[in-house]
């Protein structure tokens, strides 16, 4: 048994003894990923507050009735308890009142909403990214943990786009990715996650909106990005950014945005080298990334590193940047002065680029550069 699934036992316990047994429900990515099998790696909880008895900041009160716990309430009245003690110490619980938001062009950086509204479950449901993602637990159903509890598909394709793994706005898609850009980015890293086809209605309305991912702040598509290409299915991640005009929308935003090339730039440095490259072969606003540095030469790198091993690329990079050479010996042999002296490090990278093998092998490229010197 799962931490999260006795998480959702003790949380049922406290919704039952608080009278929100049927106004409390487990929702998203934890009954998503319970049906198809997955580990659940956090619990969201939303709360009926126009039929049931508490809202969301009462409900996580009744938590910290019951166990040691903190609670901080956001501008959207989501309570966030972090139970501090016990055999959940640690774990953080979301807690929402069911909600209608509203965007006003913009007004919060353009993915969260300037305004939000109690609401029905129902109107909740409808305002989410994808079908797959609303599906929901009655927190007074997961007395025994989630295998018996009845799932609750309040669109009605929840559950079977689950089954054939598609991707569908639960209303107008060109609404849904206009209140929050975002979601566009989301649809690719649940594409990528679990192998999902898009709807033609939701693929063809994140085309339409594509450009509006520049409305958003750069950190917010920048995270979004980097799970995108560290997932399993980055390669066939990163042709439908390209199709769905993603790609040339977020290399606009890097044109304008230092902080955003940086991030970037450290990015592809945390990447294999082959993989950086193929990123970053997607972008004309980027000017960090490995090789970048080679010049004229970069083709010939290039060409090299998409033959070699990831680690064996890695050597062969951290040798073309920083060449490892005995100076003084070849300084002192020829009688290098000025300019001369400061022209090994370019001789290197030449001898490197005609030679790969001779990365990490400080005698052999220091051989390799008396010879051009000759």
């Amino acid at each position: 048994m799962t931490d999260t699934i006795r998480l959702m036992k003790f949380l049922s316990g406290v919704a039952t003894r608080s009278g929100m047994g049927n106004h409390a429900f487990v929702v998203g990515g934890a009954v998503r990923d319970h049906l198809l099998g997955r580990e659940i790696k956090d619990v969201d909880v939303v709360v009926d507050s126009v039929n049931g008895p508490l809202d969301s900041e009462a409900f996580g009160q009744e938590i910290k009735r019951a166990v040691s716990a903190t609670i901080a309430t956001n501008r959207f009245g989501v309570a966030i308890v972090t139970i501090r003690s016990g055999e959940f110490a640690g774990e953080i619980v979301e807690i929402a009142n069911a909600r209608a938001e509203t965007f006003e062009g913009g007004s919060v950086k353009g993915h969260k909403p300037s305004m939000v509204k109690a609401a029905t479950i129902k109107e909740d449901v409808i305002r989410r990214d994808f079908t797959i993602n609303t599906l929901m637990f009655k927190l007074g159903d997961l007395a025994n943990g989630p295998d018996g509890a009845e799932v609750i598909d309040l669109t009605g394709r929840g559950v079977s786009d689950l089954k054939t793994m598609v991707l569908r706005c639960p209303s107008d898609p060109d609404q849904t990715f206009s209140d929050d850009p975002t979601r566009m980015l989301r649809a690719v890293k649940f594409s990528a996650r679990f192998a999902a086809g898009i709807t033609n209605e939701t693929r063809e309305a994140i085309v339409r909106n594509s450009g509006k991912i520049q409305d958003v702040p750069f950190e917010a598509a920048a995270a979004l990005f980097e799970t995108i290409v560290s997932s399993s299915g980055r390669r066939g991640a990163l042709s439908l950014l390209v199709d769905l005009g993603l790609i040339s929308n977020l290399d606009e935003m890097l044109k304008g945005s230092k902080p955003f090339q940086s991030r970037m730039a450290n990015f592809l440095a945390t990447l294999p080298v082959a993989l950086a490259l193929e990123v970053a072969s997607n972008f004309h606003n980027l000017d960090a990334f490995p090789g970048s540095f080679l010049g004229d030469e970069f083709g010939r790198f290039k060409e090299i590193v998409f033959s070699l091993s990831d680690a064996t690329a890695a050597v062969f990079l951290s040798s073309l940047d920083k060449p490892i050479i005995n100076n003084k010996v070849l300084i002192d042999e020829f009688c290098l002065k000025g300019a001369a002296c400061g022209q090994l490090r370019s001789k290197a990278r030449l001898a490197l680029l005609s030679r790969p093998e001779l990365a990490g092998n400080a005698l052999a490229l220091t051989a390799a550069v008396r010879e051009l010197i000759s």
